[in-house]
């Protein structure tokens, strides 16, 4: 079996990625990519199958925001868009914050 990386220090290297990262006004995110070694994803026989269960749940769902006009804004609000914003109000917006 190859190299085994303990749990303390996958959680040491992102309590300071997260100590060192710069603060932000929103809610940043970490990924991490784990690559496996020795195993073919090809082969049915070695795929990895599991679940991870999250410390906090599953987030909020995101919103979403559509700039369109038109045929287009109409399929973004029928799609589920929580909003969306025209070539009018974009320069409405873009008149305001020159």
């Amino acid at each position: 079996m190859g190299d085994v990386l303990a749990k303390d220090s996958v959680m040491g290297a992102l309590r300071a990625a997260r100590e060192q990262a710069k603060r932000t006004s929103f809610t940043q995110s970490i990924e991490l990519v784990i690559t496996l070694k020795g195993i073919d994803p090809k082969k049915v026989e070695e795929r990895v199958r599991m679940s991870v269960e999250l410390p906090h749940g599953i987030p909020k769902r995101g919103r979403v925001c559509v700039f369109a006009r038109g045929d287009l804004a109409s399929r973004a609000l029928e799609a589920g868009a929580d909003r969306v914003i025209g070539k009018d109000e974009l320069d409405s917006i873009a008149f305001h914050h020159d």
